[in-house]
């Protein structure tokens, strides 16, 4: 349900490999590789987002601006070394809200999601320094959640 954030020379090789390919390919453009990295060392290639994904906010969090590098490339700007930061390994983002929803999917009990999120540094929603965001978020689905009980009626 959480992610985190890693780096190992295998997994280096790899993200290098797909990059390469996906250059030599012609892409330019915001992408995002997904890896499943498993306990016995495996590494598996979930998926490539062709998008600045919904896990970007773990990387904002973490101080990687992806949408600014890609908006100074296109304007023709250099991107500095000075802009340029590297994710911290060991940082664990969470899709908290799906994370809740589907925790009976992975059976997953409400207090091991609990643990999960406290141990997590970002979050897809919850802004701890911004609350007013996460209140709006919640708001709305709160109003669709009334509504929707109210058509069910």
């Amino acid at each position: 349900s959480c992610s985190r954030f890693i780096q190992t020379p295998e997994l280096d090789e790899i993200i290098h490999k797909v990059t390469r390919v996906l250059y030599e390919q012609g892409y330019r453009g915001m992408y995002d590789i997904e890896f499943l990295v498993c306990d016995n060392g495996l590494i598996y290639l979930n998926e490539i987002n062709f998008r600045h994904s919904g896990n970007g906010f773990g990387l904002i969090d973490n101080g990687v601006y992806a949408p600014y590098y890609f908006c100074k490339s296109c304007a023709g700007m250099n991107i500095e070394t000075s802009d340029l930061l590297i994710p911290k390994v060991g940082k664990v983002i969470m899709e908290e809200v799906g994370d809740f929803k589907h925790r009976t999917d992975y059976n997953l009990s409400t207090i091991s999601w609990i643990k999960e999120f406290v141990y997590s540094s970002a979050y897809s929603v919850i802004n701890l320094n911004d609350i007013s965001g996460t209140v709006a978020f919640l708001g709305d689905r709160l109003q669709n959640l009334l509504k929707k009980l109210k058509k069910n009626k």
